[in-house]
């Protein structure tokens, strides 16, 4: 991956996401920014699955621009799962892997922890990325 130089506003956003909190810093160095978008998973409820086919299909079209904008690499991908916690209707959860942060923010996802591999399908991205994040 090549290292990404973030200054001004964007990267105290990117300090921001991760730590809660502002920095004065104008700039940071290329290693910690890209240590910053490489912990940071995002998740979007889709809520029923009944209902969720447009949004899900919106979603995947922005991630298949985004993956070609960066030239697909394998670490980009978005994955799904369908969840019902015991309730009636499952749910579906799209899980954005960091290098997706643009979208992922563009589609009101939040921040959440890497997720467990189980039960999860590749919405968009690369076969290549299971080796690659799990």
């Amino acid at each position: 991956m090549l290292p990404i130089v973030l200054t001004g506003a964007i990267i105290q956003q990117a300090v921001k996401l991760h730590t809660g909190e502002y920095v004065r810093k104008k700039t940071v160095s290329c290693f910690y920014a890209s240590e910053l978008f490489m912990k940071n998973w995002f998740i979007k409820n889709l809520g029923d699955a009944m209902l969720a086919y447009d949004q899900q299909d919106l979603i995947k079209q922005l991630i298949l621009s985004a993956y070609e904008d960066a030239e697909n690499p394998k670490e980009m991908v978005a994955f799904i799962r369908h969840e019902s916690e015991g309730r009636l209707h499952c749910e579906v959860i799209i899980y954005f892997s960091p290098m997706l942060a643009s979208v992922a923010k563009e589609v009101n996802a939040t921040p959440c922890v890497k997720p467990s591999s189980d039960g999860l399908s590749i919405l968009s991205g690369s076969q290549d990325s299971w080796l690659a994040l799990f």
